[in-house]
């Protein structure tokens, strides 16, 4: 009786390994085709370029210096950044590891990202690349002029665009490439787009005029009814980014307003949280990944005078800075945000309290941050910091 359980045992495990091998080989010989025929459509409509994947793991190293062309975007991918200049797109891990380089050609290249992708695309021309941090996933040449692009949580794809003399497009494509929506907008231009986590809506910022007087329209689209979710407009207001924050609201950051959508519950399609800038103006906005809204403003009267108010994904206000120095430029991730000055970086933690300063040069234009660092950005050179430290006058970082 025990030497026919140990034969069936053996047998089990024989059976295992064999599939386990089976397996290896399988996706083995996957990988294989896949880098052999570049370019092939692997996922419905989209093609996989993968001749591109896993292009380097060269060490770039920070600084990263650009010798020829001037720095035009630097983005959070992931746990890293991806910098996009007027040649190329160059993909660094936060050691510094280079990740991938691609040559764009593009006349105006836009750099937008979210859920550790990219979507490259030329304003005018209409091209557009999709890539993850190793590679190119999918190229589109739309012919038109982009105005917006958003990818989702769930590797859908929205895109704004239009032709001289005919109305805005907005385009929605599921993971595999299939379109699922679509909707003209005759008379107002289409600012910005922004996809559910759940990827199930769509968000629309329209810029309109009327009698000689701007104005912003909200559209809330769901795939699965007929009938417009939401609408509202916005009087002389000009809606800069809309975005779905994690709990799935809907934020707005305009020139004189931040406001929140409800889209859940009883009281769905109801706004929440509205400000407007009453003592001050937006000198700059940064908007995370999932939805935290950092403002920067000056002061009324006087530019010197700069503050900055962090507001969670409820929309409520987190906490409010005035700020020692003007002010350039200001960045937020999940769990920090910075702002920079004439000459120093100073870090916040989401609940307002000071976690770094150092000390930039004057040329620095603006940070980004990306969790335990944060990165200072020059016309033709990109340094790391971190995050949370303070450098004492000797330029020595004194966090332990």
């Amino acid at each position: 009786m025990e030497k026919t359980k140990k034969k069936k045992m053996k047998k089990s495990t024989k059976f295992k390994i064999l599939l386990f091998m089976l397996l290896s080989l399988f996706v083995a010989l996957t990988a294989l085709l896949m880098l052999l025929v570049p370019g092939r459509k692997f996922a419905g409509n989209f093609p996989l370029m993968v001749k591109n994947t896993f292009v380097s793991k060269e060490k770039a190293g920070y600084p990263y210096l650009s010798d020829e062309f001037e720095i035009l975007a630097v983005k959070k991918i992931g746990s890293g950044i991806g910098i996009l200049d007027e040649n190329e797109l160059c993909v660094l891990n936060a050691k510094g590891s280079q990740l991938m380089q691609i040559k764009h050609g593009f006349s105006g290249p836009v750099l937008e990202t979210a859920w550790g992708k990219a979507i490259l695309y030329d304003r005018q021309s209409g091209r557009m690349k999709v890539m993850g941090p190793y590679g190119v996933l999918f190229e589109e040449d739309y012919s038109k002029n982009i105005l917006a692009v958003a990818l989702g949580r769930k590797n859908n794809l929205a895109v704004a665009s239009k032709l001289p003399g005919q109305s805005a497009l907005l385009e929605v494509f599921d993971k595999n490439g299939n379109k699922i929506f679509t909707q003209d907008f005759e008379n107002d231009r289409i600012t910005s787009v922004a996809l559910s986590e759940d990827g199930k809506s769509v968000a629309v910022a329209l810029l309109g005029s009327k009698d000689a007087q701007l104005y912003s329209n909200l559209v809330i689209y769901d795939f699965n009814q007929e009938e417009t979710a939401g609408f509202f407009t916005y009087p002389e207001t000009l809606i800069f980014k809309v975005s779905y924050c994690k709990n799935k609201k809907i934020a707005l950051v305009g020139d004189n307003y931040l406001g929140y959508i409800k889209t859940r519950g009883k009281e769905k399609m109801t706004p929440e949280h509205e400000y407007t800038y009453a003592t001050g103006s937006i000198r700059d906005y940064a908007v995370s990944e999932r939805g935290r809204v950092t403002l920067l403003l000056e002061e009324i009267g006087d530019a010197n005078k700069n503050f900055l108010k962090a507001y969670d994904y409820e929309g409520k206000l987190k906490f409010e800075e005035k700020l020692e120095q003007k002010a350039r430029a200001v960045s937020c991730d999940e769990n920090y945000c910075s702002v920079l000055s004439d000459d120093n970086l100073i870090s916040f933690s989401e609940k307002g309290k000071r976690v770094g300063e150092h000390k930039l040069t004057k040329f620095a234009q603006r940070p980004v941050s990306v969790g335990r660092y944060t990165f200072g950005v020059e016309k033709k050179s990109v340094t790391r910091i971190q995050t949370q430290g303070f450098e004492n006058k000797t330029g020595k970082n004194t966090n332990k």
